[in-house]
């Protein structure tokens, strides 16, 4: 007598063409994205560098009264 029981690995399904257009789009379009705000992240960095390196330059300690 054999049991009916479920299998652990399911089989793969059909590898749709359209599916896979549209997979890889929003993985392409997703990853520019990611790159986008990477580098707006970077750019943002160095803007708070350059601020910080001219406002600590400027500054200077506060003189006693002549």
């Amino acid at each position: 007598m054999y049991w009916w029981y479920y299998y652990w690995y399911y089989p793969l399904p059909y590898l749709d063409p359209l599916a896979m257009m549209y997979t890889w789009s929003y993985i392409w379009i997703y990853w520019v994205s990611m790159m986008y705000y990477i580098e707006m992240f970077r750019a943002m960095l160095d803007m708070w560098r350059r601020m910080a390196e001219t406002v600590f330059k400027t500054a200077s300690a506060p003189q006693p009264p002549a």
